[in-house]
């Protein structure tokens, strides 16, 4: 058999497990596990959708959103350097490959796993886990204000500001000049989620 054909016949054999898993990643996910020869754990899965090209974003932000995929969520975000200013990391985090899913439970569980995978790479930045989380939720609802043309009376500087201070415990470590440059980053780049993809 020609090196061509072997090749070939790889290639198609990973297009058609790299489909199932697009179809229906919850049934899936341990045959696209198998093909790259892996055992089928948070780590491994993780690293699978970091790597993978032609996973479809929006299928896997559904599984790591769902019920019973901490894990493999907490690992997602892990592989990110998130060691780096607040905002940088929420794109960075956010960019893909994952696509946020629509439904607001499945996003809550999503921001609630990126708050706590940037505490634990940045200790000592905040008081608690809680913060990343809130800032996360507050970012993205800036974005959302600034950047959609249903919004006619965007948010200020001055009333982001406000929300934050007001809703973040004394002694929070977050400085008036921080909330205003998060708020100059939203406002001049736009905060771009992981596009869809599955070529």
């Amino acid at each position: 058999m020609k090196n061509s054909e072997v090749t070939g016949g790889k290639e198609n054999e990973q297009r058609d497990v790299i489909s199932l898993f697009n179809m229906n990643p919850h049934e899936n996910i341990e045959a696209l596990c198998r093909h790259f020869r892996m055992e089928p754990t948070p780590h491994n899965i993780a690293h699978l959708f970091h790597s993978t090209r032609g996973l479809n974003g929006q299928q896997i932000g559904i599984f790591l959103a769902r019920r019973g995929s901490e894990d493999i969520l907490n690992e997602y975000f892990m592989k990110f350097d998130l060691m780096r200013p607040f905002i940088d990391a929420l794109r960075e985090a956010l960019g893909g490959p994952m696509v946020l899913p629509g439904e607001a439970q499945l996003i809550d569980r999503i921001i609630m796993s990126f708050g706590s995978c940037y505490f634990r790479q940045n200790p000592g930045s905040f008081l608690s886990e809680d913060v990343p989380v809130f800032l996360a939720y507050a970012l993205i609802m800036l974005n959302s204000d600034l950047h959609s043309p249903h919004v006619q009376e965007k948010m200020s500087a001055k009333d982001f500001k406000r929300n934050i201070k007001g809703s973040l415990p004394h002694g929070n470590l977050i400085t008036d000049s921080t909330i205003d440059q998060m708020y100059q980053s939203v406002q001049q780049n736009p905060i771009i989620f992981g596009i869809s993809s599955s070529n």
